[in-house]
């Protein structure tokens, strides 16, 4: 049975150190359900933190496709 909802991983760039779990979850949740956040909060090889991370997504193909634009400017979307 086909529920039209669907899953999907994406990959968000241009993170600063002052955008938290929290604040994503919050923004993208207009899109969907965040199944996963992977990555936020690492630290890179020279111990910098990491400037993107991963998140699972699920929602109608319409609700994700209205949040691929935002997703590739996350630092300007999200706050």
């Amino acid at each position: 049975m086909d529920t039209g909802f669907i899953t999907k991983r994406l990959h968000i760039s241009g993170l600063t150190p002052s955008i938290t779990q929290a604040d994503l979850i919050s923004r993208l949740s207009s899109f969907g359900t965040v199944k996963e956040l992977d990555g936020f909060g690492k630290l890179d090889g020279l111990g910098q933190p990491r400037k993107f991370g991963y998140v699972t997504l699920e929602g109608t193909k319409g609700q994700l496709a209205k949040c691929e634009p935002i997703t590739h400017n996350c630092n300007d979307a999200c706050m």
